[in-house]
């Protein structure tokens, strides 16, 4: 992807933020065919709008946000590290984390694993989100903290999200789910923003029906011709 057609793509497609997007961390990455680059989004994202414009104008290959939710989420801060400036201690104020299982096993492979994954899960939890990515699948469990106590440490409180990450990953190898187990678990992963576009010109699609055609099906944005997406 080009420049110019990431810059065309944003200019007619507003991305689809996840819930709570200004407790989110945001971050770009610049991929030019040898090197890729990160670099956070020191903003606080609350509409597509503003997500839209910045992406218009930074040309990024791809946008990513954390599934953990922070206070000060424009400033975050280092792994379970308090500091000793306001400010750092802000950055670190856990608020949550939703779990989000990442199949990257080839596409008909994670397709299966993760309709065996929502098999299991839905009797439990009802609020899911299914993405295509570039290589696999993402299951986007929203309601995964509805039934936890509270935790006035954020410190503390991630720790207590990470272990019960943990116990719903083993229940879900225990019956035969093949997944990335140590991507998933993370609290701090970063995943794609919906409808935001991909290195290899796929967009990055989301749905709430897991037999919606076009997980399967993604649409590619042209970078000659009309500019339009199109169906693979």
């Amino acid at each position: 992807m080009t420049p110019e057609s990431i810059a065309s793509f944003y200019k007619e497609n507003k991305p689809v933020l996840p819930p709570d997007s200004k407790y989110r961390h945001y971050r770009f990455v610049y991929e030019d065919g040898k090197n890729t680059s990160a670099y956070a989004v020191w903003r606080v994202i609350k509409s597509p709008e503003q997500l839209q414009k910045i992406c218009e104008e930074k040309k990024p290959s791809a946008v990513y946000f954390t599934v953990s939710r922070w206070l000060r989420p424009d400033y975050l801060g280092a792994r379970y590290d308090a500091g000793h400036s306001h400010s750092k201690w802000l950055a670190n104020n856990f608020l949550g984390a939703h779990f989000v299982i990442d199949f990257d096993s080839g596409i008909d492979e994670s397709y299966k694993n993760m309709k065996r994954a929502y098999a299991i899960l839905k009797d439990k939890y009802s609020d899911f989100i299914f993405v295509r990515t570039g290589r696999g699948f993402h299951l986007h469990v929203l309601d995964f903290e509805k039934d936890f106590p509270f935790i006035a440490s954020p410190f503390a409180r991630e720790i207590y999200n990470g272990k019960q990450r943990a116990k719903l990953a083993g229940l879900l190898q225990r019956n035969g789910v093949v997944f990335d187990v140590k991507t998933s678990v993370d609290t701090r992963r970063i995943v794609r923003v919906f409808n935001t576009l991909h290195s290899n010109g796929t967009v990055i699609y989301s749905t709430a029906d897991i037999n919606d055609d076009r997980l399967l099906h993604p649409s590619h944005w042209l970078e000659s011709g009309t500019g339009e997406p199109i169906r693979s």
